[in-house]
């Protein structure tokens, strides 16, 4: 399995896990940055806990990247609904590897993708961009 698998395989359990999937993957000092708010673990397991889960989400467009060491970085489209509601982002994690531990969780940040005509379109474009060289 590549590193960008298992790191997609661990945004599927925190997508689904609640906060106790936070406290597994999430690095004691990591923190997640969502429109208006960079959280620390404990926000962030806090918030996860409060808020209702995912009816049913979709990863696409995952990209892995092994950042050399100990670290990689994966970024996606995520597409999450609760009820008709549709969570439409681009997020991107970085993680450490901890030993035995495994994978875990440095930073985790999404970018809304606008609702609108023209937002597919956009969002295809950020996701077919090259990659910048450093």
């Amino acid at each position: 399995m590549s590193v960008g698998d298992e790191l997609i395989e661990i945004e599927r359990e925190l997508a689904t896990g609640g906060g106790e999937a936070y406290r597994e993957h999430m690095l004691a000092h990591g923190i997640v940055v969502v429109p208006g708010m960079r959280l620390d673990r404990d926000s962030t397991i806090e918030a996860i806990d409060s808020a209702r889960g995912w009816d049913r989400f979709e990863i696409s467009d995952a990209q892995g990247i092994d950042l050399g060491g100990d670290a990689a970085l994966v970024s996606y489209r995520f597409m999450g609904w609760r009820g008709d509601e549709l969570y439409d982002a681009l997020a991107s994690s970085v993680y450490e590897r901890a030993g035995s531990g495994g994978w875990k969780l440095a930073l985790h940040q999404q970018t809304p993708i606008p609702e609108g005509p023209d937002s597919a379109d956009a969002a295809d474009a950020a996701e077919s961009a090259p990659a910048g060289d450093g």
